[in-house]
This record gives C-alpha cells, structure tokens and sequence, in this order.
C-alpha cells in the first residue's frame, strides 16, 4: 500500500482553504477598520472633552484660532508605527461659540470618512461620521438631519 495523498484529495482540501480565506479574509479588514474608527471616536471625544474644559476654565470663550493652534495636540497624527498615517485630526473654531473637532481617515484609495464632534458653549453637541457610507456603517452610524454648520451627515448610535 502507497502512502500519501492522492490529487483528488489534495484538490479538494485546496478548494476548502480557499473557500475559508475568501471568507474570513474581507471580515478581518472590516474588523480592523472599525478598530481603528473606534480608536479615533475615543480620540476625537478627549480631545472635544479637554476644549470643553478650556471652554469652562477661559470664562466661557474657546478663545481665538491662534489660542488654539497652542493647543497639544491640535494636529495630530495617529498610527505609531504604521507605514501611513491613519488619521489626521484638527480643530477649528467655527464661530466665537463654536469649534469643531475632525479626525479624518485618509489612504483608503479614492474614499475616505470624517468624524466630527460639533462643541458648542462648552458642551458636545453633536457628533457625527461622513464621507464613505460603507465606512460610517461599518463604524454604527446613521442617517441624520442636516446639522449646521457641518450639512448631512451620519450620526453615531
């Protein structure tokens, strides 16, 4: 008697691993991107937490652009040791009152997607995800109302 594997068997176990990594490959890079979304909702929610406490601490005022651009952290780059830079995040004063917090994800081809807390007097007022559906989906937005100043937008549920 031969030992080893026949063709038809070894074909056939080919077939069953390709099946596998067809589908657990696409679930894997969705798993690391809503990693990644979240890590960034977490980043860009302190970052909105310690505005607002400058809000409070200044006498009610976010003070100017200028004030801001002090600020650690006002760009910021997140990724460590990954050969692209995963989110860029920026803080802009929209009105006296107003500042917005972005963290935007770039090098995903011709797509990307923002999250963006609206601070308004001190407190968070709105947050949402737009740009690329499939993305915001897949981080648990959902369709929202026009907010201003930012437009439509996805929400976080």
């Amino acid at each position: 008697m031969k030992k080893g594997f026949t063709l038809m068997e070894l074909l056939i176990v080919m077939v069953i691993v390709t099946v596998l990594v067809t589908i657990a490959v696409p679930k894997y890079k969705g798993a690391m991107e809503r990693g990644r979304g979240l890590q960034a909702i977490a980043s860009v929610q302190a970052l909105s937490d310690n505005l607002n406490a400058i809000y409070v601490m200044n006498d009610n005022t976010y003070g100017s652009d200028s004030q801001l651009t002090a600020l650690p952290g006002r760009t910021k780059e997140l990724g460590g040791n990954t050969k692209t830079d995963l989110f860029t995040y920026t803080i802009e004063v929209k009105t006296p009152g107003t500042i917005s917090v972005t963290g935007e994800r770039k090098n995903l081809g011709s797509s990307g997607y923002k999250i963006i807390f609206l601070n308004q007097n001190g407190e968070l007022t709105y947050r949402c995800c737009t740009g690329y559906q499939p993305y915001c989906k897949l981080l648990g937005a959902s369709k929202a109302i026009n907010v201003q100043p930012i437009g439509e937008c996805w929400s976080f549920q």
